[in-house]
C-alpha cells in the first residue's frame, strides 16, 4: 500500500501554510505566480510543489473554454500522469482528508480542481481569484466526481 502524503501534522501544518499565502491571488488563466495570477490546475500543482509533493509539475497549454466543447478527460489523464496520487471515489465512500485533490464537473467535463483541508475546498475561481469553499457547499458538491489522495512519490 502507498504512504499518503498529508498524514503527518507537520505535512499538513505545511500544506495550511502554503494555502493561507495563496488567499485573495487574483484568477488568471495559464498563470502561477502567487499575489499576481493562478488558474485552478495551476494553484493545485504550485501548492503541491511548495509542499514537497514533487519538484516541478508542469502543466500544459490548454484552451480556457475546452470544458463547454468536449467531455474529454483531459484533466484526470493530466493529474494522474503528473501527480503521485491515486482516486479514492473508487475505493470507498469515505470523507476526503487534508491534502486530497478534488475534481469537479463544470461544463461538458470534469473541469475543475481545488484542494481539501479542514472542511473546506481552497482553489481558483474565476473571478474571484484563490478563495476557499465549505466542502458541501450547495453549488459545488454535487459536481463533485473525483477525490484523489496524493501519495509519497513514486
Amino acid at each position: 500500500m502507498f504512504q499518503e502524503y498529508f498524514r503527518s501534522g507537520e505535512r499538513q501544518a505545511v500544506l495550511m501554510q502554503v494555502l493561507h499565502k495563496w488567499l485573495d491571488t487574483p484568477f488568471r488563466h495559464h498563470c502561477s505566480v502567487l499575489g499576481e495570477g493562478v488558474d485552478c490546475i495551476r494553484f493545485v500543482a504550485k501548492v503541491l510543489e511548495q509542499t514537497g509533493v514533487k519538484e516541478q509539475i508542469s502543466i500544459p497549454d490548454y484552451p480556457r473554454d475546452w470544458h463547454m466543447h468536449t467531455n474529454d478527460s483531459i484533466l484526470v489523464v493530466g493529474l494522474v500522469q503528473r501527480i503521485p496520487c491515486f482516486n479514492v471515489c473508487t475505493l470507498s465512500n469515505e470523507d476526503p482528508i487534508n491534502g486530497d485533490i478534488l475534481l469537479y464537473e463544470s461544463g461538458k467535463a470534469v473541469s475543475h480542481a481545488g484542494i481539501y483541508f479542514d472542511e473546506r475546498v481552497y482553489q481558483s475561481l474565476y473571478p474571484a481569484g484563490v478563495i476557499f469553499k465549505m466542502y458541501k457547499d450547495k453549488d459545488w458538491f454535487p459536481k463533485k466526481k473525483f477525490c484523489f489522495r496524493v501519495i509519497e512519490g513514486l
